[in-house]
Parts: structure tokens; C-alpha cells; sequence
């Protein structure tokens, strides 16, 4: 733990990035070390020995506890066909909840937008992580896979009186606009909901839309970042997925540059 932290802090995710991978793959240490290891591979940014890392793990036959859950995680952040089907089976009322959550909303992040399979498939899903009532965000996450597929319309008609609680049918409807909405008015839905009443995963969405469509202008308004006597400044959230999704930001406060690395 101290030397996760260590790389953590200092940021020595490109040097120690092989090693850590190295290390996870055969390691029999106890299982937080283990989520630690793959937390700092997720936190180093996308690669293509990251991806292998992730994809590997996820189709191997002895995958297991918290390090499956934080493949999956890793997953919700970069999405990627290749491991569709292997989510596919986590992401099912079969599935145990502490995976069912991260793989449901990474399997909507792979399906169509009103696939009648996936919206099925998730509404199951959603059902049993209401019924399981497990926590590690099973139920929230569970929520978001549906609403990548499903309209507000099948989601009230669901779930409105199946102990679903009200905030997270606020949580839904606000996912569902945010996804469906055009880019301009995408990006009023950030201002108006982004330091008001959105979870930290729908700001991790809202920071990806902002970094991979270069809406700069929005950073600022946001407060996520400022200009000091020694520079421009980030906020630990936009520092954190920006390295995450790949991307730096230079310039000044009033005129952030988004750049990919």
C-alpha cells in the first residue's frame, strides 16, 4: 500500500506502469493489493499495455474478487467491443452484484441506444440488483447501464413503484437527457447540473465529453481550474481524468489548451 501510494502521489505511472502489470499478473498478495496495483494501471492513462492488461484479465478463467471489479470499472471508462460478450455474462440478474453493477454499464455502454436485447437484459438486471439491495453502488450502476439503452419514458414505466429509490429515477432521468441531448444543449445540461446535483460517475461523463470534445470554454466555468503566480492550476478531479483518458491541459485559466497526449 505505501508504495501504490507512493506512485500515486508522485505520479510515476509511465516508469513503474510494466512492472506494476507484471506484478498483478502473477502476484498471490492479499486482495487490496491487488485492486491497488490495477486502480494505479487505470490512474497511469490509456495505453495499449493497459488495454491488453484489462482485456486479458477480463477473458482469463480464473478471474475473481475485487481485481474483476476493477477490470470492469476499468471498462466503464474505456469501452471497448473486445470484451462485450465476457461482460455480458456478468452484467445479468445471475451475475453477483458486486460485478453485476460496473458490468451492466459497461455492457450499455456497448450496446445500441434502444436495443430491445440490452434494455431487456438490463431491466433484469436492475430488478434483481433492487431485490439483492448489495451496496458498492450495485443498484447506481446498474441504473446507468440501463439508461444508456433504455428512454425516460421505459425507465418510469419500469421502475417508478418497484422500490427503486427517488434519487436514483432523478439519477436516470438526468443520464438519460444527457446522453440523448445534442452537444450544445449537452453542454447547458454540464452548467446546469454539474456542481448541483450530479454523482461522481456522471461527472467523470461529463468531464470524458469535455475533454474528448474539446469544450474547453467550460472548464473554467466549472471551477476546475484557475491561474496562479506558478501557473495554471487543476482541480484533483479534472487533473485525475484528464491523465486517465489520456489528455493534458496547458495554457491559462481564461484559455485552457485540451491537448491528447
Amino acid at each position: 500500500m505505501g508504495l501504490t501510494n507512493h506512485i500515486y502521489e508522485y505520479k510515476l505511472y509511465d516508469y513503474l506502469q510494466n512492472e506494476m502489470q507484471l506484478l498483478a499478473a502473477g502476484t498471490d498478495k492479499t486482495a487490496i493489493v491487488h485492486k491497488s496495483i490495477s486502480l494505479n494501471i487505470l490512474s497511469a492513462g490509456p495505453n495499449a499495455g493497459a488495454e491488453s492488461f484489462f482485456v486479458t484479465y477480463l477473458n482469463s478463467d480464473e478471474i475473481g474478487g475485487l481485481r474483476l471489479r476493477e477490470a470492469l470499472m476499468y471498462f466503464t471508462l474505456h469501452p471497448n467491443n473486445a470484451v462485450k460478450d465476457r461482460v455480458s455474462f456478468f452484467a445479468s440478474e445471475k451475475g453477483h452484484p458486486i460485478f453485476r453493477g460496473p458490468a451492466s454499464w459497461v455492457f450499455g455502454k456497448l450496446s445500441s441506444i434502444d436495443d430491445s436485447a440490452a434494455i431487456a437484459q438490463l431491466t433484469a438486471a436492475l430488478n434483481q440488483s433492487i431485490i439483492d439491495n448489495y451496496g458498492f453502488d450495485t443498484q447506481l450502476l446498474t441504473l446507468l447501464g440501463l439508461a444508456e439503452v433504455a428512454n425516460m419514458s421505459y425507465l418510469k414505466a419500469n421502475f417508478s413503484n418497484v422500490g427503486l429509490d427517488k434519487s436514483l429515477l432523478e439519477l436516470g432521468e438526468r443520464y438519460i437527457n444527457f446522453k440523448r441531448a445534442s452537444g450544445t444543449n449537452k453542454s447547458q445540461l454540464i452548467r446546469n447540473t454539474f456542481n448541483k446535483s450530479m454523482t461522481r460517475y456522471e461527472r467523470d461523463e461529463a468531464l470524458g465529453y469535455i475533454l474528448k470534445n474539446n469544450k474547453a470554454d467550460l472548464l473554467k466555468e466549472l471551477g476546475l481550474l484557475f491561474d496562479t503566480d506558478n501557473g495554471l492550476v487543476l482541480s484533483p478531479e479534472l487533473a485525475q481524468l484528464a491523465t486517465i483518458y489520456g489528455y493534458q491541459i496547458s495554457g491559462s485559466a481564461d484559455n485552457p489548451i485540451i491537448s491528447a497526449k
